[in-house]
């Protein structure tokens, strides 16, 4: 065999093995059904770390975080073609650095769950099509970005919201 051949080999494997290595997170967004039918969007947001190594995440400004206190979100209303962007209503907080407690840190392979209630933040009306996608970024404590998969929400308020 050649030793161009061998080379190839020795470089995919080194590439395999550095993609393998790269911190990475699927972030997958879902609403309280139960909640939804009683005229609430709860967000339920699931992390799951799907690198090789420890992921120390900061909690601030995602779905992780007990309160909505930031514009995380796009959320659209309408249907394809004809959608408007909701506009964002909640909190804005400015912060000192972040602390020690303010980060969490995921095993590989290991996911948490979390809920935020949007309710407070976005005005939401009746029998209206909406989209939604998480448009923040996560960060670890070496303040790096680190990436994610994410999904996107689509979902149709009921008769229980307000009529606008």
């Amino acid at each position: 065999m050649t030793s161009k051949f061998w080379f190839a080999v020795v470089l995919s494997c080194a590439s395999l093995l550095t993609s393998c290595s790269a911190q990475t997170m699927q972030l997958t967004l879902s609403l309280n059904k139960a909640e939804l039918a009683t005229g609430k969007v709860v967000l339920e947001a699931e992390v799951e770390n799907e690198s090789l190594e420890s992921i120390e995440l900061l909690l601030w400004n995602t779905p992780l975080e007990a309160m909505l206190l930031g514009d995380l979100y796009r959320i659209t209303v309408g249907s394809d073609g004809n959608e408007s962007v909701l506009p964002y209503q909640g909190r804005m907080v400015k912060r000192a650095a972040p602390g020690p407690n303010d980060y969490l840190v995921l095993k590989p392979g290991e996911s948490l769950r979390r809920t935020q209630s949007l309710a407070e933040a976005y005005s939401f009306c009746a029998n209206r099509v909406y989209r939604l996608e998480f448009t923040g970024v996560f960060v670890s404590r070496d303040n790096e970005v680190i990436p994610a998969r994410m999904n996107e929400l689509k979902f149709t308020t009921g008769p229980n919201f307000p009529q606008c």
